[in-house]
């Protein structure tokens, strides 16, 4: 496990993403469900895009016919079609 967080990591640096995304962790299923675990709260919801805090970062979902299917206090899942995922800071 741990030899498989430094080989993400690695990687992080190298694309020149700052760390593990501010201490998120976030899971796709196709592109049709986004789970983001440790989220700061949403910063944009329509259908077509939603953007949410994560740590440092925020990350945006793009697509089409976009929800957000479940909300927690730290946590939530996004679903619909996605055309694109973008990381901004």
């Amino acid at each position: 496990m741990k030899r498989e967080q430094g080989a993400a990591r690695g990687l992080a640096q190298r694309m020149g993403i700052p760390g593990p995304m501010g201490g998120a962790h976030m899971e796709l299923n196709g592109n049709r469900e986004a789970v983001v675990e440790g989220c700061g709260g949403i910063l944009e919801y329509s259908e077509e895009s939603v953007r949410v805090r994560t740590g440092k970062l925020a990350v945006r979902f793009v697509g089409r016919g976009l929800r957000i299917k479940c909300l927690a206090a730290d946590s939530l899942v996004v679903e619909g079609f996605f055309t694109g995922i973008e990381f901004l800071w």
